[in-house]
């Protein structure tokens, strides 16, 4: 027997030998390519003339094209016409895919192959396929016993470690790369490692193919007005860039809903429609069955690109049930109102612009269709630009709104606000920063006489008094910021301290008994917007005379193992004047607020928690107390919210 010994060289030959290797993995567009050399790294290279085999041992690397095999040990028999791969068989592929075992016998000549205690990640996204045996019927056939199958990660963060949320078991199952489709038999759903649904026999599609059209999960539930209901999606490809869902449900009391969404990407963007509707039966409580009707909704969204820096889109959301309650019947929607929006949005390097229509449908008992506005239109503008021989920046806002209603009050709203501010740097980093404003508004009201009378939670949303005809009023304002960033090397990390003041000198203007307060409903003071102008959200209201906003905010970061950084802020707002800032707000209905604060806390690894307080500014006691926590993960997320609050507040 003559043997020759290659120690850490690299080999190339022209041979067909090592076809199959790459076979294993084998896709559509790619293909093996006898006319590119297939590279052998080996510790020891060796060719036995006597038995006619090629032996690699040793970190062995076979490279041919974008595909890479490693292996302890790879032998070619020449007489058999077999490869086998030993030891710690990894095999890689250009489009992502990796593919393991133990060890692996291929016959070169046909493509077929045993693969023992074989995993695999089928694609880019770590599609993760296990089984104690796998079968290479052909280059593009797997069949498997004992599998295991799971798109989740299996690691130690998990919520039971190394246990993914949820995996498919089965006997055997058939991979048909070609035709992209997995078949398994006797197989078993866990969900947290526990069985859940059992199936003789079903099939998927494989991980990294091609929308397919079939069946989705379906969704069994049970009410007291419908019995049980089923409701079973079924998905259609239209096009490579369109698609729809078809999902029945079927009920046990109430026959048959019909539901069904569309949607199609343009090149401009997105959109979708949907909508359902049935003929339900309408029975009395003593069984006596009424004459029916027919009961549905619409609904839509998209949002298109059609220039540069303009943007447009809408949605939409209708439905039709006088009693208020289909969509939550049937659990399509829990919304107490439906919002119909229709947008043109433009952004310039000073001017910014958008036009918006909006419609509002209520489903709540106090909703009366007739006095539920429309906004036709909202116009609203931003002009921003620098004045450099001040040193200073100009900042204007224009806002109209025309509100029909076919009853109670309709309004025109036009506001325009032009700001002009400076900022100094002063010695030891501190910042101050002085602005003066103005702003006028105008109305133009008419009312319409209502038919019928409102609840009292209704007449909330009206104005004050029945008013025709036209108002204004004018808000000056002068305001200065400071503030003092300091920093410090704490113990364990760095930390931020920024004291803040704000201080709004302007005349008292009591709000107007004729304007419908329709944006400005209800005001409170949180960390969010302690050190803002103006704590109404809107702008029937807004808050006047003397008041200056104080505190404290900051940044600690701790870069601790389970800790890695902590926010923080304190304050109060306080009027000059000895007036209230608001009177619906358990926070700023007296002259001096009660302290604002909040903490939040972040790991690194997802998990958030925050808390917001509010302590009433005479006795310390606590007001509101808010905590919130959040866990992020790379396939889910969760998270819980604890409220307490005080009759004072509420």
């Amino acid at each position: 027997m003559i043997r020759s010994h290659i120690n850490k060289h690299i080999f190339l030959f022209w041979a067909l030998s090592l076809v199959p290797m790459f076979a294993i993995a084998h896709e559509k567009q790619t293909a093996y390519d006898p006319s590119q050399p297939v590279k052998i790294e080996a510790d020891t290279l060796s060719y036995s003339h006597d038995l006619h085999t090629a032996h690699a041992k040793g970190n062995v690397i076979v490279k041919h094209l974008e595909q890479t095999i490693t292996a302890d040990t790879v032998i070619y028999d020449k007489v058999k016409d077999k490869i086998y791969a030993i030891g710690n068989v990894v095999m890689y592929r250009q489009d992502g895919s990796t593919y393991y075992a133990d060890t692996v016998e291929l016959e070169r000549s046909n493509y077929r192959g045993k693969l023992v205690h074989f995993v695999g990640r089928l694609n880019k996204r770590a599609a993760k396929i296990t089984a104690k045996h796998a079968q290479m019927l052909d280059k593009d056939k797997l069949q498997m016993q004992e599998m295991s199958f799971s798109t989740c990660p299996i690691c130690k963060d998990n919520l039971i470690p190394y246990v993914p949320i949820w995996r498919i078991r089965a006997t055997s199952v058939d991979v048909d790369r070609y035709n992209e489709r997995m078949d398994y038999r006797n197989a078993k759903i866990e969900i947290l490692g526990l069985p859940v649904f059992y199936t003789p026999y079903f099939s998927t599609p494989t991980p990294a193919s091609s929308r397919k059209s079939g069946f989705l999960q379906p969704l069994l539930r049970w009410s007291k007005a419908l019995g049980h209901s089923a409701k079973i999606p079924i998905y259609a490809s239209i096009t490579s860039n369109m698609d729809a869902t078809v999902s029945p449900i079927f009920t046990e009391h109430q026959g048959i809903v019909h539901s069904a969404e569309f949607r199609h990407l343009t090149k401009h963007g997105p959109y979708q429609l949907g909508g359902s509707f049935t003929h339900p039966h309408r029975r009395t409580l003593d069984g006596v069955e009424l004459s029916r009707s027919y009961l549905g909704h619409i609904e839509g969204k998209g949002d298109f690109q059609i220039a540069p820096h303009s943007y447009t889109g809408f949605t939409a959301s209708r439905v039709h049930d006088k009693e208020k309650t289909y969509l939550k019947k049937y659990k399509l929607n829990r919304d107490d109102v439906l919002r119909s929006h229709l947008y043109y949005t433009s952004f310039g390097p000073n001017l910014d612009f958008s036009t918006d229509i909006l419609s509002f449908q209520g489903l709540r008992p106090i909703d009366n269709l007739k006095t539920t506005p429309t906004a036709l239109p909202l116009f609203r503008a931003h002009y921003q630009s620098h004045i450099p021989f001040i040193s200073a920046k100009f900042n204007a806002d224009f806002n109209f709104l025309n509100l029909e209603r076919p009853q109670s009050a309709n309004y025109q709203r036009a506001s325009i606000n032009g700001e002009l501010q400076r900022v100094w740097a002063l010695p030891y980093g501190q910042r101050l920063k002085l602005a003066g404003s103005i702003r006028a508004d105008g109305y133009k009201l008419q009312y319409h006489a209502l038919t019928s009378p409102l609840s009292s939670q209704a007449q909330l949303f009206l104005g004050a008094k029945q008013h025709n005809g036209t108002t204004g009023r004018i808000y000056p304002e002068l305001a200065t910021t400071w503030h003092w960033p300091l920093y410090a090397q704490a113990i364990v990390g760095s930390m931020v301290l920024e004291p803040t003041t704000s201080l709004y000198i302007a005349p008292r203007i009591r709000p107007s008994s004729i304007v419908p307060n329709e944006d400005s409903q209800y005001t409170e003071l949180s960390t969010y917007n302690l050190w803002n102008s103006n704590h109404y959200l809107g702008l029937d209201r807004r808050e006047s005379g003397s008041r200056i906003n104080y505190g404290v905010r900051g940044h600690w970061q701790l870069n601790l193992p389970h800790l890695q950084a902590a926010h923080f802020s304190l304050g109060q707002h306080r009027r000059l004047d000895g007036h209230i800032s608001a009177e619906n707000s358990a926070s700023l209905r007296e002259h001096i607020s009660g302290y604002v604060g909040r903490i939040s806390l972040i790991n690194g690894r997802g998990f958030t928690l925050v808390e917001r307080i509010t302590l009433d500014h005479k006795t310390i006691s606590l007001l509101l107390n808010e905590v919130y926590a959040s866990l992020d993960r790379k396939d889910w997320n969760m998270g819980i919210n604890y409220v307490t609050i005080r009759s004072a507040m509420a």
